[in-house]
């Protein structure tokens, strides 16, 4: 959720700035809310790998001799913490297949999705520039 809430308030502070015609600003803002984002997610992917048992035993009693297996497989799946299908079953990883399978497929979106950013504000600043250089030399 912490993700979530990060890039609605970056898409505001983006939306702002473009609404007020700072495409500069716009970009500004966006790459601080990439960059903030991917270093929590980093943070987040540092606390799963490295404290999985701390993270398990919070929700999980480890001591209880019930819940031995449960709280095992919870560990392993929050260490891989994120290709579905095809590294569970064909690769036969089976559940911990699924969690990378995530993890693969989020780490793609977050690649596109910022090329896609950046590529969108070059654009727009390009255009912004071109109406400018054409508004002087009227």
């Amino acid at each position: 959720m912490v993700p979530t809430g990060l890039s609605y308030a970056v898409t505001m502070r983006v939306g702002l700035y473009y609404g007020a015609g700072n495409l500069l600003a716009a970009r500004s803002a966006g790459r601080v809310g990439i960059g903030f984002g991917a270093s929590l997610m980093f943070a987040f992917a540092a606390l799963f790998w490295l404290l999985p048992d701390a993270l398990v035993g919070l929700f999980i009693d480890r001591n209880d001799p019930a819940f031995a297996a449960i709280f095992m497989l919870a560990v392993q799946l929050v260490m891989v913490a994120a290709c579905a299908w095809l590294f569970a079953f064909t690769f036969g990883g089976g559940a911990q297949g699924i969690w990378w399978g995530l993890a693969l497929g989020l780490a793609c979106a977050a690649v596109a999705l910022t090329f896609g950013f950046e590529w969108r504000m070059k654009r727009l600043l390009g255009k912004a520039e071109r109406a400018r250089r054409a508004a002087l030399s009227v």
